[in-house]
């Protein structure tokens, strides 16, 4: 796609380049958009993090390609060094404070995004570390290796809370990442890589207890990416029944004072090696999407817009697909506002926390294992100073192990790939 020119930069309905950011020395591997939309970062094989903003008047352009310059202007305000290997996923806290990046050197570096100074690297890990996850209430990150295991890290001193590696361990073949996902309730993390014979799978854990409960099955390859939409949706129904689902129906958690075809949902994409998305909501047993031949090779990323209702999706060809949708196939989102009301109801005021106290009785048992277990395990750091450089089960529990092949599905039209 080319830079395109001012007689149309004004124009909403043309498919236009406003910036190419040049600035890695290898391949680009991730790219996240901070939660405010001002902070762009990026994470390469050159090993470095760079974080780009966008700055008043128009860009630069490349010398001597006789483009136009860029419409937009994004310069590079912080670039992060510690990494001793490829950059492969970058995950932002729910404040934009804080920044978490996965790499191949094994580790998880957490980044002070007010002054690029990596506070914390967590090393518990035995192989590659291909995706990171942070907890939207802001307790817990989660990262998934190559080691066929999954690692929930707590936020007030990084230390180890869980280690799962059941799930995983008969998945088949390798791939590029495994970016995993947590939902915009906090209660859920959806894996990535699993099988379950004949199907590959995406292994769902559940908050406080850290165990996988089902599976997203369909996919005919290795799952590579998912990611939950970031806000939820509920089904059409009147005002005063909306009040009373979102006071009365998380108060623990649980969703029992409500029926279900009340109760909001999430909304969550799959991309896997098949080339194929699927789109799933928590309130249904089956796929509502299913789109195939838009790529040639594995899907690698996804990105849901910020209205909600549309995604976006990348491929190792080279290319980039938008799918979007109606209210009346996704349902209507909930507002910020709502969402927050549903985290505070089950959670509690997350906003300044500075220490993880346990959401449950059984948290508080389940971390007494798991830390003597981790105490126990010989060779294993959780957590190195860093030195400086510049049960709810009843919302989901219809999501059960069923084929996508026989969701609505969609090709692109004479085999050619939709492009945004």
């Amino acid at each position: 796609m080319k830079s395109v020119g001012r007689d149309t930069e004004n124009d909403q309905s043309t498919q236009r380049l406003l910036a190419t950011l040049r600035d890695h020395f290898g391949s680009v591997n991730c790219v996240r958009w901070a939660r405010h939309g001002r902070f762009l970062a990026s994470g390469s094989d050159d090993q470095m993090i760079l974080v780009h903003e966008r700055k008043p008047g128009s860009g630069t352009t490349e010398f001597g390609s006789g483009e136009p310059p860029d419409v937009e202007n994004w310069k590079v305000t912080m670039t992060l060094r510690g990494h001793t290997a490829d950059v492969v996923d970058l995950n932002w806290s729910p404040d934009d404070l804080t920044l978490a990046s996965g790499s191949l050197d094994n580790t998880v570096h957490i980044w002070n995004m007010t002054n690029g100074i990596c506070t914390a690297v967590l090393r518990g890990h035995t192989s590659l570390v291909k995706g990171v996850a942070w907890d939207p209430i802001g307790s817990f990150i989660a990262s998934q290796s190559d080691d066929k295991s999954v690692i929930i890290w707590r936020t007030s001193d990084w230390s180890l809370a869980h280690r799962t590696d059941g799930h995983w361990q008969k998945s088949l073949g390798s791939t590029f990442f495994r970016r995993l996902g947590w939902s915009p309730c906090g209660h859920f993390i959806t894996t990535t890589h699993g099988f379950q014979k004949p199907r590959h799978s995406a292994p769902v854990l559940e908050r406080g207890e850290w165990s996988a409960t089902f599976d997203f099955l369909g996919h005919n390859a290795p799952i590579i990416v998912v990611k939950f939409n970031h806000s939820m949706f509920r089904k059409n129904f009147s005002n005063g029944q909306e009040v009373k689902v979102a006071a009365s129906g998380w108060t623990n958690g649980a969703s029992k004072a409500v029926s279900k075809e009340q109760q909001p949902y999430n909304v969550i994409a799959i991309g896997s090696q098949d080339r194929t998305i699927t789109v799933w909501t928590t309130a249904s047993a089956r796929p509502l999407f299913v789109a195939k031949h838009f790529f040639s090779q594995s899907v690698v990323d996804l990105s849901w817009s910020p209205d909600g209702y549309a995604l976006f999706a990348c491929s190792l060809d080279g290319s980039v697909a938008t799918f979007h949708f109606e209210v009346k196939e996704l349902g209507h989102r909930l507002t910020d506002t709502e969402l927050d009301e549903l985290k505070r109801s089950r959670y509690g005021d997350s906003r300044g926390r500075q220490a993880n106290l346990a959401e449950s009785p059984a948290q508080l048992l389940l971390e007494a294992v798991a830390a003597k277990q981790s105490a126990s395990k010989k060779g294993v750091s959780n957590l190195q100073p860093a030195q400086s450089h510049g049960k709810s089960a009843d919302l989901v529990n219809t999501v059960v192990s069923q084929p996508a092949t026989k969701a609505l599905e969609t090709e692109a039209e004479d085999g050619k790939k939709m492009e945004g």
